[in-house]
């Protein structure tokens, strides 16, 4: 760490990075307080996908035996894209997804049980929701992240960077009075002692 430089310029500096912290505070408050509020949507919708996916599996518990007969008809099953965009949050970027593009290839409607057709009709809903729980944690990780680094961003305003030049402040206006407090001493002095003079060299006329 630099030493601190008592002078006029190094005050003016200080007191400028004193106020922008002052001006930026606010703003980093506001972003926080708009993450804290995405970050409740975000874990609700997390915890509800997870919920659909979890009850979706206790119902799949019946089918498991005819999916095991069933995987290569499955395998006809394929996901072509998955079309995103991004919503701006607070300056950040956060992933949403807009729909998943799926094809099926062709298959022996005569050869293959008739379930499948409904089965792959549930795969697809099955892959959908998965993505779409996917997504969410993706964005809710995103913004616990940005939140995590916007609250250290307001911690280290407030409890050093407007402190310490709170401290510096101080230390120069307090140098500065001092060595005014002795310049005028000095001037005074000298004035005295040119008085002094000044009557000496009257008295000797």
């Amino acid at each position: 760490m630099s030493r601190l430089q008592l002078t006029q310029k190094e005050l003016k500096r200080q007191k400028d990075q004193l106020k922008s912290f002052r001006r930026y505070l606010p703003t980093l408050n506001q972003k926080k307080k708009l993450l804290q509020k995405e970050l409740r949507l975000l874990i609700q919708e997390e915890s509800a996908l997870a919920r659909q996916i979890e009850a979706r599996a206790r119902q799949a518990k019946a089918w498991l035996g005819v999916f095991a007969e069933a995987r290569p008809s499955f395998e006809l099953l394929e996901v072509n894209q998955l079309v995103l965009e991004q919503d701006s949050l607070a300056g950040i970027e956060l992933p949403r997804l807009v729909s998943v593009e799926m094809s099926v290839g062709e298959y022996d409607l005569y050869q293959t049980p008739v379930w499948v057709d409904g089965a792959l009709v549930w795969l697809q809903e099955e892959l959908k929701l998965r993505f779409r729980f996917q997504i969410a944690l993706k964005r809710k990780e995103r913004a616990q992240e940005e939140f995590l680094q916007t609250t250290q961003r307001i911690n280290l305003f407030e409890k050093v960077k407007i402190p310490q030049a709170q401290a510096a402040i101080r230390k120069i206006n307090a140098y500065l009075d001092d060595q005014q407090t002795i310049a005028i001493g000095w001037a005074l002095g000298a004035k005295k002692k040119l008085a002094l003079a000044e009557g000496s060299k009257g008295e000797g006329r």
